[in-house]
């Protein structure tokens, strides 16, 4: 079984065959069943194939699937109540992430934003509570004006998950360069650079890091910009000297930020990197 999820993950997520990557999570909850268990996570696999597909209902009837079998089975939650840290339950808590994203394409973005702060409450252990909180104050931030803005976002969403990245920068560019005054035109900026990234196009990365800086310095994801421009140009272009440079920022313009000891261990690195390879200079 474990070969047959990396099988399905690997067709997903690299290969962007999602209707192969269908048959093969089939196959898995299958097995699961079989055995007698649980198969949550799995489910929602399922969905994300069928997102991928643009059968965006059928991976909504998945997801309400899962959260409904799990709350049946679950204790009667009690107000700040965290879920176990069990693979059913991260499923659960996963398959409601992807409920509220499709929310956010459909344009319910109350019902997004509850869910979105409900999971950030619930399952804090999740790797996705972060994200949760980070689009829970998103949308608390969103008015009147900010319609077009956030059907844009609703787009980009939709493109992440049909895993089309031309459609993706497309939806982000125009929040970025039609809304700059809106919440959401720096979370664009940094969203276009983790996408360029991902696409091995560092340096164009790096730039939209550097105007979310420029523009937005005061905003939360200013530090985290920078930290992403020292990783990239740590990892992908070898520069510790430019790496050192940006970490150095966040310690100067930003000592409150909250990830401070995390990017002093970086700094630290790309200190010894940089002496490293002075020394190996003949």
């Amino acid at each position: 079984s474990q070969n047959l999820a990396l099988k399905a993950m690997i067709l997903l997520q690299d290969l962007g065959q999602p209707r192969e990557a269908l048959v093969a999570f089939e196959a898995l909850a299958k097995q699961q069943r079989d055995l007698e268990q649980p198969d949550a996570l799995i489910q929602v696999q399922i969905a994300l194939c069928h997102a991928a597909l643009g059968e965006l209902d059928q991976a909504r009837a998945v997801l309400a699937e899962v959260v409904r079998v799990d709350s049946v089975q679950a204790l009667p939650p009690m107000p700040g109540m965290r879920r176990p840290n069990e693979p059913q339950h991260i499923g659960w808590s996963r398959a409601r992430f992807h409920l509220a994203e499709l929310d956010v394409i459909g344009g319910h973005y109350d019902d997004a934003r509850a869910t979105f702060a409900s999971l950030a409450e619930q399952a804090p252990e999740d790797r996705l509570a972060n994200d949760c909180l980070d689009l829970a104050l998103l949308l608390n931030e969103m008015g009147p004006a900010d319609a077009a803005a956030l059907a844009s976002y609703g787009a980009s969403r939709q493109a992440r998950l049909l895993h089309d990245h031309a459609a993706l920068k497309s939806a982000l560019e125009k929040i970025a360069t039609d809304y700059t005054t809106s919440p959401l035109a720096p979370v664009a900026l940094f969203e276009l650079g983790e996408t360029l990234s991902e696409d091995h196009c560092s340096q164009q990365a790096i730039e939209k890091y550097a105007a979310l800086v420029a523009k937005y310095k005061d905003h939360r994801l200013a530090p985290r910009s920078l930290e992403a421009t020292g990783d990239l140009q740590m990892a992908a272009l070898h520069q510790p000297e430019l790496a050192m440079a940006s970490y150095e920022r966040i310690l100067t313009d930003y000592p409150d930020d909250l990830f401070l000891d995390g990017v002093r261990k970086k700094l630290l690195a790309a200190r010894a990197h940089g002496k490293g390879e002075t020394r190996a200079t003949p």
